[in-house]
């Protein structure tokens, strides 16, 4: 039933798109135009958008044009986005009219960021018919615009834009005559007209050009027409409201009158039943006033008179939960338990019950990754742990814990980090916390601060006890020393920002990659000059704190030059210190005992080490890849990824790789997640690695873009909103993911695949 559902669902959306394409005026869309000039410099997708790309690296204008026959009543409708600020010399030209030596134009961007009309007669220089309005195409992210140009009886021209959050067109202005002659055979062309850097950022779709004034089209109701179908009362006192059409909640509101709003509102079956969590229960004979606030439709309508009062018979309440309103936690997580010590290889979660009451786990949640896992029934007592794995598994808990096999228990959690919930039988988010990425046979425990810190217990993890970060000494460097004996090599460059953004700070990043727990008492980094010797030396005694082996510490000269532009998940690792200037492009630092000849670790950087297609690398970290490569080997450096704020001060680098060359490249389809966004997953056998990501709708039409260009690491997740390119939510459905994956030495991976947005 459900393949004859998807089929026709498939088979209404191609019967539509076959509808609308004979309802078009005579020239619609980029198939129906019959291309000539630079056409191997331009893209023409099936999903009518033609993108232009130059195959040099040069500046220059590129040409194409298309016959179509003129009428004395004609409109030009046409979609442009272009991904950069133009200016006089870097633009689009959209011609019209062309006979003879006149030539009439749409001017799509200047130096004032302008759309507007020109007409050239010969050689001599062009003349602004009409000016359009300033700065309309330099507010960024850069949008679609849409440009309207209407002629009347061979004597009026009109031209209308339109920005993709304005629901109506805006007249740039009217003028009268510019033709001598009149012929109905013509052209229609687009001139791009480009500067080195944008080679590839022109975009132009929905082209429709009539022999006819055809109308603007009306506006839609800001109102929507979505209704409310039905209200039930759900399990574990959940109201469930349906609708005849999805819905979009992530701005709405649920107020109930007497109780306040709402704990939690989500979806249910579909995007068109929502699932409201109760702050209390409901009670008995009693008439409840509920009121929606910002519940919108998927056309970003909203939905109007959401006002209503509820009852329910007393048989329709669900009793109270056992015991306890519950506060337990997310307190351990053990993602990657290869390698651990003394424990089974089973991940797990492990709950606290940090209430200092029983509490009942029965109809609790724990939702990981958008998949919801039920709990048992099980009496949690105070101050207790209990370990969640998989049904069919070997665990080992410490005594006093215990244990909870659940069949539907994720088979694998992700080892880069994933967001789990816990919600209570009235549906409020009792906790919700984003675990890091997973170190192998070692889980991360949680302090009572709520930071995440990697469990140093010699088992590798403390399933169903207290955690080991509760319990451990003081750290090494404040009350413990290092050893302060360092070796060459132990000690290495493992990140740098030479080139900060305006108000950032530069840094420095070190790795400890010894067995051992290292002081930096005494060491020193130094700047070499050309000539060999050393110009400075900035001494590392004011550091205090001892580098446990494999671990990670940052040297700036402001830490809140850090902290404001990056995420810093380990802030106790960032340490204010007096530091060489980095030169913006190269450099060579060492890492010194004292004054001495000893060199811990050497390093001479360069600007060109910046992945390609990043084109401006300020702000943007350079990383090593391989902690265990060689330093100043290029090809173990490159640019922080897009994915983690090009930068990742104080912690595993974006794009690690030790010993994951070689591995499977993969990319997983959009998977809807708790907070509202489609995580894409991913796994790359290289750094280095650029992504276009697009999705489609069945017709074959481009309807978002997720990823342009977008540098890599060896592996994390895209996130998308499930917007349209216009920011409008798209409706339930199936779509077509498409990524294509392309690396520097000419190795190119596409992929494909079918999904349903809910």
């Amino acid at each position: 039933m459900r393949q004859i559902l998807l089929f026709t669902l498939l088979l209404l959306s191609i019967c539509e798109f076959l509808q609308a394409a004979n309802d078009n005026p005579v020239r619609s869309g980029i198939s129906s135009l019959d291309w000539n000039g630079d056409v191997n410099m331009f893209t023409f997708g099936a999903d009518e958008e033609i993108q232009f790309f130059s195959p040099e690296a040069m500046a220059g204008y590129a040409y194409i044009n298309a016959p179509v026959t003129f009428s004395s009543d004609m409109t030009w409708e046409i979609d442009v986005k272009l991904d950069f600020k133009p200016t006089n010399s870097n633009n689009l030209r959209i011609m019209v009219y062309a006979y003879k030596d006149i030539t009439i134009y749409i001017q799509v961007g200047n130096n004032g960021g302008q759309i507007s009309l020109y007409r050239q007669e010969g050689d001599k220089a062009a003349k602004v018919c009409i000016s359009g309005r300033k700065y309309l195409l330099l507010d960024q992210p850069f949008t679609y615009t849409s440009i309207r140009l209407t002629l009347e009886d061979y004597e009026q021209w009109t031209l209308y834009t339109k920005k993709e959050n304005e629901k109506n067109y805006t007249s740039e202005g009217t003028c009268i005559g510019l033709l001598n002659t009149l012929t109905p055979n013509n052209l229609f062309g687009l001139t791009c007209r480009y500067i080195k850097s944008r080679l590839s950022d022109f975009y132009i779709r929905n082209i429709k050009i009539s022999n006819k004034i055809t109308p603007e089209p009306e506006a839609e109701s800001e109102i929507s027409d979505v209704k409310l179908v039905d209200i039930e009362l759900a399990e574990s006192g959940h109201l469930k409201f349906i609708f005849d059409n999805p819905v979009d909640i992530s701005r709405a509101v649920c107020e109930i009158d007497g109780m306040g709003n709402a704990t939690r509102v989500s979806y249910g079956e579909s995007n068109s039943t929502i699932v409201v969590g109760l702050p209390q229960p409901l009670e008995k004979e009693n008439e409840y006033y509920i009121t929606w606030h910002e519940l919108y439709d998927l056309k970003g309508r909203l939905i109007d008179d959401l006002s209503m009062e509820v009852y329910f018979e007393e048989d329709d309440l669900a009793p109270p939960p056992v015991t306890g309103s519950g506060e337990i936690r997310i307190n351990e997580i053990m993602a990657d338990p290869k390698g651990a010590v003394d424990l089974p290889e089973t991940e797990y979660i492990e709950l606290f019950n940090m209430s200092g009451e029983d509490v009942s786990l029965k109809d609790w949640v724990l939702i990981y990754d958008s998949r919801e896992v039920v709990l048992n029934d099980v009496l949690l007592p105070a101050e207790k742990y209990i370990v969640l794995y998989r049904e069919g598994r070997d665990i080992h808990i410490n005594e006093g814990g215990l244990t909870m096999p659940l069949p539907k228990f994720p088979s694998a959690l992700a080892n880069n980090g994933k967001t789990v919930s816990l919600i209570d039988p009235f549906g409020e988010v009792k906790d919700e916390t984003a675990y890091p990425k997973a170190k192998a046979g070692i889980s991360w425990e949680r302090s009572e601060d709520g930071n995440w810190y990697l469990s140093v217990d010699k088992s590798g993890g403390t399933p169903g006890s207290i955690n080991s970060e509760t319990i451990r000494p003081e750290p090494p460097g404040e009350g413990e020393e290092g050893e302060s004996d360092v070796r060459p090599g132990e000690i290495v460059f493992n990140e740098l920002l030479p080139d900060p953004y305006a108000g950032g700070s530069e840094y420095i990043e070190l790795y400890n990659r010894s067995d051992r727990t290292l002081s930096l008492k005494e060491l020193a980094i130094g700047v070499r000059k050309p000539d060999g010797t050393i110009n400075k030396f900035y001494f590392l005694s004011g550091v205090t704190y001892a580098m446990p082996s494999h671990s990670y510490i940052l040297l700036t000269k402001n830490k809140l030059g850090v902290e404001s532009f990056y995420m810093v998940p380990f802030p106790d690792l960032l340490f204010e210190v007096n530091l060489p200037v980095l030169a913006n492009t190269s450099s060579t630092l060492l890492l010194c005992i004292g004054e001495e000849d000893t060199i811990i670790d050497e390093i001479t950087y360069s600007s060109k080490w910046h992945t390609p297609s990043i084109k401006e690398t300020k702000g943007v970290a350079i990383e090593r890849i391989d902690p265990e490569g060689e330093t100043q080997a290029s090809e173990n450096w490159t640019s922080a990824t897009f994915a983690a704020g090009y930068g990742t001060p104080g912690y595993q680098n974006s794009q690690y790789a030790e010993g994951q060359n070689g591995n499977s490249t993969y990319i997983e389809a959009p998977v809807y997640a708790t907070d509202g966004l489609y995580h894409i997953a991913y796994q790359l056998d290289n750094t280095g690695y650029n992504c276009r990501a697009y999705v489609y709708n069945v017709g074959g039409y481009r309807v978002a873009q997720l990823a342009n260009h977008e540098l890599m690491g060896v592996s994390g997740e895209m996130k998308w909103d499930g917007k349209a390119s216009d920011g409008i939510r798209l409706r339930a459905g199936v779509f077509i993911f498409y990524a294509e994956l392309y690396h520097k030495n000419g190795t190119i991976k596409r992929y494909k695949k079918v999904f349903l947005i809910r």
